[in-house]
């Protein structure tokens, strides 16, 4: 008897606890983005059923001209308070579907949050990225390729090897540095490096020297080929691009 009280006793105890705790538990548990995923054959099944939705790339420009989804405008993260009101709140439950380059990029994310907050009510984030686009079997668009040569990688130890010997390069960081882009600050930069983000590489190229070894550095290694595409393009001849880029330097630094 005396044990079936103890264990009444225990399971009442744990159950005001559950009582108390689990509104916010189940608060933290309902809380949602906002805005919905969709798969690729999602979206295309939907621009079918629903012709006038929107879909937005919130890459740069530069990536947006070389391959985009058929159809789809572009509007750059760094840019979006500035240009989405306009477009966006004509119709505010339009479907609209927001992509960037792939499944780590955030560029989408932030725009459907920020699109939420403008009063759309239909906001989709494809998943995957225009990647998981290519994958499923879809088609892409150009309207200005870069052709595509070949570039040489440079792992984090043999750029640190480099740096450290004085070698007279310039150091490309193509990040970006807008908020919505996971915003970069000026301590997490490869020292001497300097910054050019993706969405201004176009406009500021001329800013870089000729006759210098180039080393390209993105996120995580993504970005860097058709930024030194584009700059092999523009006349750049010793153009490189860091292996694995920023988290593969940081695993470096940090002995990972």
């Amino acid at each position: 008897m005396r044990k079936l009280s103890i264990l009444l006793i225990t399971v009442l105890s744990v159950f005001a606890v559950l009582v108390i705790v689990s509104p916010d538990l189940l608060a933290k548990q309902s809380e949602k983005p906002g805005f919905k995923y969709i798969n690729a054959k999602d979206l295309e099944l939907m621009r079918e059923l629903k012709p006038y939705t929107l879909v937005i790339n919130t890459m740069s420009m530069l990536e947006y001209q070389d391959h985009r989804i058929p159809g789809s405008i572009c509007i750059p993260c760094d840019v979006f308070d500035k240009k989405a009101s306009k477009i966006l709140k004509k119709d505010l439950n339009r479907p609209v579907v927001f992509y960037c380059e792939s499944e780590w990029c955030p560029k989408a994310r932030h725009a459907a949050k920020r699109a939420l907050a403008l009063g759309c009510t239909n906001v989709y984030v494809l998943k995957g990225g225009i990647h998981a686009w290519k994958v499923a079997g879809f088609t892409t668009e150009s309207i200005n390729r870069i052709p595509r040569v070949g570039i040489h990688s440079v792992k984090p130890k043999i750029l640190k090897s480099w740096i450290d010997k004085g070698l007279d390069m310039v150091i490309i960081d193509i990040r970006s540095t807008d908020p919505c882009s996971a915003y970069v600050s000026k301590n997490d930069r490869i020292k001497g490096s300097i910054s050019i983000p993706m969405e201004e590489l176009d406009k500021r190229y001329n800013e870089i020297p000729k006759g210098k070894p180039i080393i390209i550095v993105d996120e995580i290694g993504y970005r860097s080929f058709l930024a030194a595409c584009f700059l092999r393009l523009k006349g750049y001849k010793d153009v490189k691009r860091l292996f694995g880029g920023m988290a593969a330097w940081h695993a470096f630094i940090e002995g990972r």
